[in-house]
């Protein structure tokens, strides 16, 4: 067998799913070849972006457009200087048309351009008095989307995170730039401040007949800057007269989030009084229960969270859609999750979660099933008491319930063993898809009773993990646990691996990746895996490398992997080449000297690396290939050429002060990258002279919080008791005493 690979670190670690570590190195590293964009890097890195972007501040420029009532025209903006000459303007007249399928067509343009991936471009701010003046025209299709994309340009995105601190903050809170460099803070102010120029229209807009628009006019209002008691007076007085709920609701929110931005002390008590009193109809108490807890910092009270507890109902859930505020209040398990997630304090939000285990209403049950599972995956310490809330709530009198609590189960990593009796329990329900989730928590904790149910399970037609709205599609890390009974269910998995249809493909590719973690006890799927290798359903190199780790034991696939790597244009030669030695044991130079190649052409650099380092010193031949890695402007080559370097040359003076560098870039430990995982494993491998990475790993043991950013192929909490588990490994390894630290949760 050739040297390395079975002690080496979890190969599955390869930053599949890394996105954004390396970004401020890719933005920083000039290139030579782009003058303009080697000054923007420059003014990134020195924090001169105010004097870069002087001369196009788009606030300056919408300071002097014209005030009247009539507004700029499209002719008298410079829609050139921010890379808009074409697509902008004739957006906006096509928006206006009469023409409803074009006019749809061109708003689509316009979001992508002024909510680009979600933030505010730095053009937005010169489309808000159009929109403005367009919402307010009866002929205009679309009228609450258009005003909407008005509102939107003023305020930052919660992607999702709604808090109480932020949720009525329209700013960014810090200094962000755009995907073109372009300070967002600069972007929003002035968006916000286009509002509060033709805050008139807006305040007009709040006695439209159509409801949105009323409601929309409300979260536009209460972004303008800067803000006028004439805005409180308006909002006020159609209160006063207000029946829909939604618009209620938005009404209230926007007064909030006037005081707030004006610092006004007497919203509090204002607040307080309406969600207190219980002769005021649920919408006006649930509103004004929201913004009062964005006003205050103290913990949210009790009579408060029964409030927010008994909100929760679809009637509301369905008021709450048409409220702008809230980020997606009905995805991710409706509602009461949502109000879970605001309060973002856990004593908090486990009270309301048990307040909504034991709502009468079905849907609040099966809300605060998601919500467990999101405070499991967030914080370690409170893991066992929403593992034991799921598990109460698997046996609940409504089905949609007992279904979200078995999902939720199977994704709570090893922290379900602490009721996989109960688990057990439903290895005989009549539904398959809870037979199939009470499997997948017990497979995750290598209880042998999950077994013969995956057979069973395995052997269905149709995937029985099956879809839901609270959870993934399929479950992950299926078997990876299971390898002492590889000889049970070995013929299962082989059975499936050889009819995979449609509903299988999820879960086919994560066998074959546990496949991998078994290591010679997987033996007897080699023909199978050989096959899936041209199979269109299977990821090739995540097979490859599976085929690798069985090591000699899959010396029959040698020929294919060969034969695919002789055609292959690049892709996934990598790992063809290193699979194709570690079954063989052949071809060791001619194995390094692709290897070598790849590792030094983007963007194959860091998996070629990390297939070398296996190589050991048989790459010893290509050092220097290595060593300009550790230069090198993305920090997945960094940290993998380091470890090569070390696994060749057996030397430390140049590999460990790099895998140091980037651990101690580390400002929380909950937030350490992929990359950051993989540099701390390789550290352990490096055993006790690195030393200097104890106290980051003993923080990342003993945070409360759980590492988040995984790698596909993890859920988020398996992903973190990796984490643990590379931390207690590399402890171990360096010579310091795990003994009461906190191990995998």
């Amino acid at each position: 067998m050739p040297a390395g690979g079975q002690d080496g670190p979890d190969l599955w670690s390869w930053p599949e799913a890394e996105m954004w570590a390396g970004v401020w190195d890719a933005a920083t590293t000039e290139t030579g070849d782009d003058p303009d964009g080697d000054a923007l890097r420059r003014a990134i890195r020195d924090d001169r972006l105010t004097e870069y972007w002087a001369d196009r501040d788009v606030r300056k420029l919408l300071a002097g457009l014209p005030r009247d009532a009539d507004g700029p025209t499209l002719d008298q903006i410079p829609w050139h200087a921010f890379g808009y000459a074409e697509l902008i303007p004739n957006w906006l007249r096509q928006m206006v048309g009469e023409d409803a399928d074009v006019a749809g067509q061109a708003l689509s343009g316009l979001w992508e351009c002024v909510r680009h991936q979600g933030g505010v471009s730095a053009g937005a701010p010169l489309v808000v008095p159009f929109l403005l003046r367009a919402a307010v025209d009866p002929a205009t299709h679309r009228r609450a989307d258009v005003l909407l994309l008005a509102a939107e340009a003023g305020r930052r995105n919660h992607f999702g995170t709604d808090r109480r601190g932020d949720l009525l903050n329209a700013a960014e809170p810090g200094p962000m730039i755009d995907c073109d460099g372009y300070p967002v803070e600069w972007s929003i102010e002035a968006a916000r401040q286009a509002i509060a120029a033709d805050a008139t229209i807006v305040v007009g807009l709040l006695d439209d007949p159509d409801p949105l628009i009323r409601s929309r006019a409300s979260y536009a209002l209460a972004a303008a800057l800067p803000s006028s008691p004439a805005f409180v007076d308006a909002l006020d007085a159609r209160l006063s007269a207000e029946t829909d709920p939604a618009v209620r609701v938005s009404l209230i929110l926007g007064r909030a989030q006037l005081a707030r931005e004006a610092g006004d002390p007497t919203a509090v008590p204002w607040a307080h009084r309406l969600w207190s009193d219980p002769a005021q109809p649920m919408e006006v108490r649930f509103g004004a229960a929201i913004g009062w807890l964005c006003l205050i910092d103290e913990p949210a009270p009790a009579p408060l969270l029964d409030l927010l507890a008994a909100a929760a109902t679809p009637q509301l859930d369905e008021v709450i859609r048409r409220v702008p505020w809230p980020d997606q209040p009905d995805g991710d398990g409706g509602l009461g999750s949502w109000l879970t997630r605001l309060l973002n304090a856990p004593n908090e939000q486990v009270a309301l979660v048990v307040r909504l285990a034991g709502a009468a209403d079905a849907s609040a049950r099966a809300s605060a099933c998601q919500a467990a599972y999101e405070l499991a995956r967030d914080f370690r310490t409170v893991t066992p008491a929403m593992v034991a809330l799921l598990a109460d709530r698997s046996t609940d009198s409504a089905a949609e319930v007992r279904l979200a609590a078995m999902r939720h189960l199977g994704r709570v990593g090893q922290a379900a063993a602490s009721v996989a009796d109960r688990l057990a329990e439903h290895l005989t329900d009549a539904d398959t898809a809870i037979r199939a989730w009470a499997a997948t928590g017990l497979a995750h904790c290598g209880d042998e009773r999950a077994v013969g149910a995956l057979i069973e399970l395995l052997a269905q037609p149709n995937c029985p993990w099956g879809r839901s709205t609270w959870a993934h599609e399929a479950p992950s890390r299926l078997v990876d646990r299971l390898a002492l009974y590889a000889a049970e269910l070995l013929p299962a998995i082989v059975g499936r691996l050889r009819d995979v249809n449609d509903s299988w493909r999820s879960v086919a590719r994560d066998l074959v990746r546990g496949l991998g973690n078994w290591g010679e006890a997987a033996a007897g799927a080699v023909p199978a895996l050989t096959d899936c290798l041209t199979e269109p359903w299977a990821h090739r190199a995540t097979v490859a490398t599976t085929l690798g780790r069985i090591g000699t034991a899959a010396a029959t696939a040698g020929p294919a992997l060969a034969q695919l790597a002789d055609t292959d244009d690049d892709q996934d030669l990598a790992v063809l080449t290193w699979a194709h030695w570690r079954v063989t044991g052949d071809g060791t130079d001619a194995a390094a000297a692709t290897l070598a190649r790849l590792a030094a052409t983007p963007p194959y650099g860091p998996e070629a690396l990390r297939w070398l380092a296996d190589l050991g010193p048989a790459a010893r031949v290509h050092v220097d290939t290595i060593r300009a890695g550790l230069s090198d402007g993305y920090e997945w080559v960094r940290v993998e050429a380091a470890h090569a370097l070390w696994r060749c040359n057996g030397q430390l003076d140049e590999a460990l002060p790099v895998l140091l560098r980037h651990v101690d870039r580390v400002e929380q430990p909950w937030t350490f990258w992929p990359v950051q995982i993989s540099a701390l494993e390789y550290l352990g491998l490096i055993g006790p002279p690195a030393r200097e990475a104890v106290p980051t790993l003993e923080a990342l043991l003993e945070n409360e919080r759980r590492v988040r950013g995984g790698m596909v192929g993890y859920d988020e909490i398996t992903w973190d008791e990796h984490c643990q588990e590379v931390a207690t490994t590399a402890l171990a390894r360096i010579g310091t005493s795990v003994v009461g630290r906190r191990g995998p949760s």
